[in-house]
């Protein structure tokens, strides 16, 4: 039993889950990880079923936890989680039913017990699909508020930035500007060189033909 269980079921546990890792498609990767519970589930069941030992609490106890793992801890889909615990539900009845084993009068009981542990056990699976779901969703609008917010942001930075009537950097750019030089020179330690160049003819140009025909002549 135990050379059956390292030798067979281990490995193909572990070659699953490397399978898993090779990032497939979302579907194909749930039933990856969710084949191994199924495995060990059909062993457990052959095992309990033909070795004629007397082992009733330890196949249930071992089933249950294979349910638990299968629905809960490795976090599939609702739909792949439901047809895995359905699956074991019918190996436990068989398992149950068929054995050789002296086991006591509440056969039935025990597989409704199994039966309500797996409806428990799937509306936690859901419930906790639906909040990842939820969560993920919220995050994503979160995210696209605050890229929005960004762009907002980039967009007043660049109205304050420019003059309205020009469309030409103003003072603020100026100063911006100046600032990201000097720092930029200074870890350079390279020389920062300015040529002012002043347009006298601005003034007069308003005067003459009004500001729209002074800014075009700049």
């Amino acid at each position: 039993v135990v050379q059956l269980f390292v030798f067979g079921a281990v490995p193909f546990t572990i070659l699953m889950s490397l399978f898993a890792l090779l990032n497939p498609r979302p579907l194909l990767r749930e039933w990856l990880l969710a084949l191994p519970g199924l495995v060990f589930a059909s062993m457990l069941t052959w095992l309990f079923t033909h070795t004629g030992l007397d082992a009733t609490e330890l196949y249930v106890a071992g089933m249950m936890l294979l349910m638990l793992f299968s629905a809960v801890t490795i976090q599939i889909r609702f739909g792949v989680a439901a047809i895995l615990i359905a699956a074991m539900v019918v190996l436990f009845a068989v398992g149950i039913q068929v054995t050789h084993n002296e086991i006591p009068h509440f056969r039935r009981h025990l597989v409704t017990i199994d039966v309500v542990c797996a409806a428990y056990m799937l509306i936690a699976n859901w419930r906790m699909h639906a909040q990842q779901q939820r969560g993920w969703a919220m995050g994503l609008r979160e995210r696209l508020r605050r890229q929005d917010l960004f762009n907002r942001n980039q967009e007043l930075d660049e109205l304050v930035r420019r003059d309205a009537l020009t469309g030409l950097a103003n003072r603020r750019a100026y100063d911006a500007w100046l600032q990201n030089s000097w720092r930029q020179a200074r870890g350079a330690r390279a020389t920062l060189g300015m040529v002012l160049v002043g347009v006298h003819r601005s003034q007069a140009d308003n005067d003459v033909y009004a500001h729209p025909a002074g800014a075009a002549s700049l």
